[in-house]
């Protein structure tokens, strides 16, 4: 309970960013799975994607920091591949991008946050706003 209670305060002060109001383009709240001694919970990180004029890669901050296990990675992989096919009508690909978890600085596991991703990486390149009231 102290370490959830101090994850709380570290959202309400600014040190943990979080925007839990207004709507923002690019920008998500996942939530991950974190273990503390015996005790495991839920906690929020904001994800965010950009995306420009480019060449068709999509940059995993996380794999590329050495902080995206293999499952992620993957999901990443599949999310780029998805795009590519959907928005390159059979030219080639003019769309890059980069996505990754914020303020996270151990390894990001597993493919649970893919729709997450997915919907930062669509709400950047349609400039859609996505509320922040939601994980």
């Amino acid at each position: 309970d102290r370490v959830r209670e101090r994850l709380r305060e570290a959202i309400l002060r600014g040190t943990l960013l979080i925007d839990t109001e207004g709507a923002r383009s690019g920008q998500v709240n996942g939530l991950w799975v974190t273990q503390f001694g015996g005790a495991a919970f839920g906690q929020p990180a904001r994800i965010t994607a950009r995306t420009h004029l480019g060449e068709g890669e999509v940059i995993d901050i996380q794999r590329e920091a050495k902080l995206g296990g293999n499952i992620h990675s993957k999901a990443v992989m599949t999310l780029a591949a998805y795009l590519t096919a959907r928005y390159s009508s059979g030219q080639p690909p003019c769309l890059a991008a980069s996505l990754t978890f914020e303020q996270t600085y151990g390894e990001v596991e597993g493919d649970s946050a893919s729709v997450a991703e997915l919907c930062a990486l669509l709400s950047s390149l349609g400039e859609v706003p996505i509320k922040q009231s939601l994980a």
